[in-house]
Formats: C-alpha cells, structure tokens, sequence
C-alpha cells in the first residue's frame, strides 16, 4: 500500500510544482501519535480512491486549463507574508514578484513591506496568456492598464525659443545707510613703491649630543661605575648608580665613558683611543665612605651607562649641523668613524675622525675623492674630485672630531681635506 501511495504522489503532482518530499512525509507517515502503531483504514481507503480517481482517468489538460485560468481569485495578506514567497505561493515561480510591485507601486512604495489585511487579487493566466495580479481593498480584480504609447517629442532646433531676460530683483530690505555704496571704477596710475625683504636666513639646526671621539691617548679617569642600583648591569635616563671616586667628589659632574680600542694611522703612524660617551654623572652622597663609593644621579644619557665605565670631569660636548661656519683649507685626511675602530665608509651626518695639522672647531673644510683609497692599483694622481663636506667639532692635540654635513658619494678612510694632499702609505 505504500508503494501504491508513493506512485499516486509522483503521478498527482508532477508538473504542478509542489514539494514532492514535503506532501509524501506529511501523508506517508502523517502526524506522530504517541501510542498509535494501528493503521488508518480511513485514509488508507481514502488515498486509493484518489487513486483511481485521478489515475485511472486523469484530468485532461483542456479541463485542467479552464478549471484553472479566467477565473479571479483572492488570497489576504498575512503577517510574514513577502511578494517573493506570494509569486511562488500562486504562480510557481518566485520571479515573478516584481510584476506584482509594478501593478502596485502606488499601493506598495517597499517591494520588502507588505501591509496585512490587503487582498491580493489575481488570474493564474496560462501559457500564452500571463498572470493578471492587484492589491485592492475591495473584491474586484484591477487589471494592470496596458502601456500607452507616446508620440516622440519634436523640436525645432533651426529657430530656437530663447527665454526672456530675468528682471533685476530688487534687494529683501532697503540697505541701511550706514553701509558704503560699493561702486566701479579705476585710480589714476602713480608712483609704485615696494620694499624688498631680505632674504630669511636659515635658523640653524637642533644641538646635538656627541657620543664618539678620537683622543690622543688612553683617559686618565677619575672615578669608574661600580654598580646600578636596580640590579641591572646598564642604566639610562633618571636613574641612580653607585660610583667609585678616591677624594671626596659630592655636588660635581662627570661624564660617563667607555674606550673601544685604538685606532691607528697608517699614514703618519699615529694612534687614537676611540672614545664612546654614554652618559653625564651627578654625585649626591656617602653610600660607603670606608670604600670610597657614591650614589650618583643620572640627569642625561646618550647610550645606556655600563658597570665599568671610567669618569672623567665635564658635561657632553653638543653641536649642530648647520653650514654657517667659515670654509677653511687644511692638510687632513680621514682615518675613520665611530662605533667602531674598522669601519671605513661614511655619508652625511656620519661622525669621522680626521688627522692634520691646523684643524678649528667650527670650521667647514671640503673633502676629496681619492681614488687610490678604493682601488690600491689605480694610476689616478692629479686632481681627486670634490665629494662632500666636513664640520670639525672637537680636536685633541693630533686629531680632530668632525660631522659629514653633506656628501656626494661615500666617503672612505684616506680621503682628504687638500687636492693636492696625498694619502698614499
């Protein structure tokens, strides 16, 4: 009987769009009754007269057409109900939604709100003849007004209609008295006098802090850090540290150094002590007199103070990159750079360290290509190019301390101050 059932279904609803699975499980296995295992020989007899109805002598299409079109119907709008979900609900076809809002836009301004309560009223149409939908208050069908064709709009564009010119308006409110009467007209040309500015000059730069210079020797220290009082073996900004000084120091400043080797030059075989400043030291008070030790504050660092480093008198040397010094002629070459005593290229704003004879501080010095401190084997020996500048801001009594302010190319250890200086070892 299931099977029989089964192929009623199949045979019933093909072609008129209704869910297959849905009706077989509402009518197979119909509602579940707790505690109801028996058959229905009701509704058993019922699907097999359905059956043979429809089965045996099937509705011919001519009938099923007529039974179907021509006739209006009506269905009222429900709550949730949407013109997609009606279009698919009486036609089959959810497309069919927007015919639907176009018959209605004066009753229907949102496509995706639909007032409840309104009935829609509508013909299933067939094949040839398509469906006829409205919403209406009432239970009359209103059929969508056929398109009226309208004539195509003809100008004469040989002898056009110009508009008439627009009167002057008169002002909103008389203008008071007290305001000028603006008027047009020209002044009589004289003499034009004009004052020349001078030109703005540049500011200068921000002072700088230096933190690498070339001594002539190793430094004589008058105190070393022993200790940070955090724990830690560095110390920055605002922080204290024990130091170690032989007399007594309490109230006066040092500066924090750390030497990084010896750099020597191959040419006049002098040899440097590359310096790294780190920081400025002020001393508080006693912590250990027995041992000779000192809290000390640290007001400004420009590299974290490290347990070792040696004191010395003095504040951080400062400088500024600024061009307003005086050009200067000198005997010098560049025999290296800070961070550290191997390093041979620099550029601008680098720090180098130059030797020679004659070297201020503030003075701005060139610097020239030398064309044998890139390649041993060149013959170059006349007239090395110009490739940048120099600004000396520290000297000692064999070395001097300058800042690149320009540069053109890299500049290398053995480039020099003089075109006519020669570097060669």
């Amino acid at each position: 009987m299931a099977a029989t059932k089964e192929r009623f279904f199949k045979r019933y609803f093909q072609g008129k769009k209704i869910a297959f699975i849905f009706a077989a499980q509402f009518f197979l296995v119909g509602p579940v009754v707790h505690g109801q295992d028996e058959p229905d020989l009701k509704k058993e007899s019922r699907f097999h007269q359905l059956y043979e109805t429809y089965n045996v002598n099937p509705t011919q299409d001519e009938s099923w057409t007529g039974a179907v079109t021509g006739k209006a119907q009506t269905y009222s709008i429900q709550n949730g109900d949407t013109l997609w979900g009606l279009s698919e609900t009486l036609f089959g076809d959810p497309q069919f939604w927007p015919k639907i809002w176009s018959i209605n836009n004066q009753d229907i301004e949102n496509p995706h709100q639909i007032e409840p309560e309104q009935v829609l009223q509508f013909i299933p149409g067939t094949t040839s003849v398509p469906p006829q939908m409205a919403v209406a208050d009432g239970a009359t069908p209103v059929a969508a007004a056929p398109p009226v064709p309208q004539a195509p709009l003809e100008a004469d564009l040989n002898s056009p209609e110009i508009p008439e010119k627009l009167k002057n308006m008169a002002p909103v409110a008389p203008v008071p008295g007290s305001m000028p009467r603006w008027q047009f007209g020209r002044e009589e040309a004289g003499e034009v006098q004009m004052d020349l500015l001078p030109a703005r000059r540049n500011m200068g730069s921000p002072e700088l802090s230096l933190d690498y210079y070339l001594a002539d020797q190793v430094s004589s220290a008058v105190g070393t850090v022993v200790e940070v009082e955090n724990g830690n073996q560095t110390a920055g900004d605002k922080q204290f540290v024990v130091v170690q000084f032989p007399g007594e120091v309490i109230d006066k400043q040092f500066i924090a150094i750390k030497e990084l080797g010896g750099l020597k030059d191959p040419v006049t075989k002098k040899e440097g002590q590359l310096v790294q400043i780190q920081g400025e030291i002020e001393v508080r008070q006693v912590v250990n007199s027995e041992k000779s030790l000192y809290r000390a504050w640290i007001p400004r660092v420009v590299a974290p103070v490290e347990v070792g480093s040696k004191l010395v008198f003095g504040s951080i040397p400062t400088y500024n990159e600024s061009a307003d010094g005086p050009m200067a002629q000198a005997q010098a070459h560049i025999v290296g750079g800070k961070f550290d005593t191997d390093r041979s290229l620099f550029s601008s704003h680098d720090i180098v360290f130059l030797v020679g004879d004659s070297l201020e501080v503030g003075s701005i010095y060139p610097v020239y290509r030398v064309q044998t401190a890139r390649n041993e084997d060149s013959r170059e020996r006349q007239n090395p190019r110009r490739i940048g500048e120099v600004k000396v801001i520290k000297t000692t009594v064999s070395f001097a301390t300058a800042v690149v302010l320009e540069s053109t190319e890299e500049m290398r250890v053995g480039d020099t101050t003089s075109p006519e200086n020669r570097t060669e070892k």
